[in-house]
């Protein structure tokens, strides 16, 4: 019987590379005899609607576009009652994910991984009602990720980002957050937190391989705590480059459930996506919660 499978495609990610790509992998995966039923989306949320709704009838779900519709695209599978493995061709601007997985950089390469039926179990995140694979995040870069236009991103890429974050730096502001995580407690100030289940986090920074895995059951948390001047922001973001956790301005702590709670509305950010503003948030790791097309690598256990 031949393999069936689905292919979500966002069109409007990347520098106009995604048709292109589109009929490349079609063309290789249905070579070997599989066949291939693309949809593309039409605007934000339909991948998700695409994956629940159509999902079930195919035996591998595939997705190309950006962390954002690789998002969109396992919320709807996770709301399917069977268990589909996800493959991923990456057509965004920071794709997180694909650095996270290994996955490879030419596109032939990836078909053909695509075709190996070579999958591994990795971590999720809930956060609320939501899932996420890359991170959630709050403070210095949350909003101007989720208000860079995309006509930007495609044009310069990763730079977009960068651009956008150097002029909200005079609108940093701290946070004040109370963080219960196993059983432990944090209270302070911050400019920035994140829960990472990636390497990367927009390209900001890169977390240790010698501490991170995939399918560990645990997140990597890291606080930035309020700084005495916002000029100090790019020295902050140096050491994070650096890996530099002093436990004084910059925390990293592991742990498989966190509750954040502030007096105030928090803006957050899910997979480099808009999450909404909230006063109260809980994330919890699903240990190996899904199956991703994914070669070897030092990022399991």
């Amino acid at each position: 019987m031949k393999k069936q499978t689905l292919l979500i495609v966002n069109p409007c990610s990347g520098k106009k590379r995604t048709r292109k790509n589109t009929q490349d992998v079609i063309r290789i995966l249905s070579d070997d005899g599989c066949t291939v039923t693309v949809k593309e989306t039409a605007c934000k949320g339909h991948a998700t609607q695409l994956a629940e709704k159509n999902g079930g009838d195919y035996d591998l779900i595939a997705c190309c576009g950006g962390d954002g519709t690789f998002n969109e695209v396992m919320n709807g599978m996770l709301r399917l009652e069977k268990k589909i493995p996800l493959a991923y061709i990456p057509n965004g601007t920071t794709n997180d994910t694909a650095e996270t997985l290994s996955l490879p950089k030419k596109l032939y390469e990836l078909a053909i991984l695509i075709k190996s039926n070579k999958y591994k179990k990795c971590d999720i995140g809930a956060f609320n009602n939501r899932y996420f694979f890359c991170a959630v995040s709050f403070g210095f870069g949350a909003e101007a990720s989720f208000s860079t236009k995309q006509s930007l991103k495609n044009k310069i890429g990763h730079v977009a980002y960068i651009l956008s974050n150097i002029k909200k730096i005079p609108d940093v502001h701290p946070v004040r957050m109370d963080i219960e995580y196993d059983g432990k407690k944090i209270s302070g100030e911050f400019i920035f937190g994140a829960v990472i289940n990636t390497k990367s986090v927009g390209g900001m920074f890169r977390l240790d391989e010698n501490i991170f895995k995939i399918n560990d059951g645990k997140f990597e948390i890291v606080l930035v705590r309020k700084l005495d001047s916002v000029i100090e922001i790019p020295h902050v973001l140096y050491k994070l480059q650096k890996k530099e956790y002093d436990n004084k301005e910059i925390i990293l702590i592991q742990a498989s459930r966190i509750k954040f709670s502030s007096p105030d509305e928090v803006a957050w950010l899910i997979d480099g996506e808009n999450g909404g503003k909230l006063k109260e948030a809980e994330v919890d790791n699903i240990n190996e919660g899904i199956e991703i097309c994914a070669p070897d690598s030092n990022i399991y256990i």
